[in-house]
């Protein structure tokens, strides 16, 4: 996902229209960065980055908006869902991944976080991990790969995940309207990675 900077008179306009949504009065035009990022799976609507960076630890809050309203992402899939069903998702192969992702990283589930790998050397808590684990996460990964199931509706994507500190190999069906369910997943490695290191990365 790339964020650019929003500029700065932009930038105060959008904390203004943020600024009823609960806590996003914490942000003010002279403590904090707006960025944005283009999704491409949404006709219409912007992924927006509010961040405070005068708090301990820094505070960010994300937005998505069609250049109207501001929908507040907290962890909870209602808000995703609401506009997938508005009209705006527009899936396909080849950006049904870059949906996951974004699903999984502002969704909180229950089961704990989950993470596609795409290129074990591009996480961000690798350096964390003895090498016998890094060489067990490389040796086990496989090459995402994206399908359609019987009826030519859903997608199916095959991928290495990590899933509750565990690494998997699962197979994840992803209905036309935007809702992922894991249909298919065995254990690979347990304990590959300590929640210590996921959370000092802050992924």
């Amino acid at each position: 996902m790339q964020w650019h900077r929003v500029e700065k008179k932009r930038a105060e306009k959008i904390l203004d229209a943020t600024r009823t949504t609960g806590e996003a009065g914490l942000f003010s035009a002279s403590s904090s960065e707006v960025k944005c990022s283009n999704l491409p799976f949404y006709d219409n609507f912007v992924l927006y980055r509010l961040t405070n960076f005068m708090t301990m630890p820094i505070f960010s809050m994300d937005f998505l908006s069609d250049g109207e309203k501001f929908y507040h992402l907290d962890g909870s899939a209602d808000t995703i869902m609401d506009i997938n069903k508005s009209g705006n998702l527009r899936l396909n192969e080849d950006n049904v991944v870059d949906y996951l992702n974004f699903y999984y990283s502002s969704v909180n589930d229950e089961e704990g976080d989950i993470y596609l790998i795409e290129n074990p050397d591009d996480l961000p808590f690798m350096d964390s991990l003895d090498r016998y684990q890094q060489k067990n996460i490389k040796s086990h990964h496989k090459d995402i790969y994206v399908s359609r199931d019987e009826n030519g509706k859903d997608f199916i994507v095959d991928t290495t995940m990590f899933n509750t500190g565990g690494l998997m190999q699962a197979r994840i069906k992803v209905s036309e309207e935007g809702t992922p369910s894991i249909v298919k997943q065995h254990l690979l490695l347990s304990d590959a990675i300590h929640s210590y290191a996921i959370k000092e990365h802050g992924i």
